[in-house]
């Protein structure tokens, strides 16, 4: 078993918890790391984090080197959700996956302090849409449905309308 851990001296720590020591060390924040979480597919061995510098990072656990350094709040992170596309390479991991499911794009939301959902391509790593959320926030969800997705922030409720060709392309308040 694994856990993620970040600290105030800016790093993010992978702990091997039945032999209770440090696996991977990875360091690049300019400030304390504030959210961690593990990519949602369990065989894809990548950390993500988050620091009061605003920026969001990838980190791979095979190679050790960071792979994505997401840049758009002026504020310390506070939390990510993902939603994942379904897996149709045969090598699911729900069982309840149905078979056959359209490829779609792997997109991260990303909570900050300023106020901000930044949401971002983990295909291309390029940002798909910002949402101002117009309140302080601490806690962010997204909700599958389909061709829906709900992404609860605080009391907002934003609606995302159908995905073209895979893409999330905007947001109703």
């Amino acid at each position: 078993s694994l856990a993620v851990s970040g600290s105030t001296d800016a790093n993010v720590r992978v702990w091997d918890t039945r032999g209770g020591f440090c696996t991977h060390s990875f360091s690049g924040h300019s400030g304390a790391v504030t959210a961690v979480q593990f990519h949602p597919r369990r065989r894809v061995l990548v950390v993500f984090s988050g620091g009061e510098d605003g920026v969001v990072k990838a980190w791979d656990l095979k190679t050790s080197r960071q792979l994505l350094n997401l840049k758009d709040h002026v504020a310390s992170i506070c939390q990510f959700s993902f939603r994942i596309s379904p897996d149709v390479s045969g090598a699911a991991d729900d069982e309840d996956e149905e078979e056959g499911a359209e490829e779609d794009v792997d997109v991260l939301a990303v909570l900050g302090r300023d106020r901000v959902v930044s949401v971002w391509s983990l295909d291309t790593g390029k940002q798909i849409s910002q949402v101002p959320v117009f309140e302080d926030c601490e806690g962010l969800m997204v909700v599958e449905d389909e061709d829906w997705a709900e992404f609860a922030v605080g009391e907002n409720m934003m609606k995302k309308r159908k995905t073209k060709g895979g893409v999330l392309s905007s947001f109703l308040l």
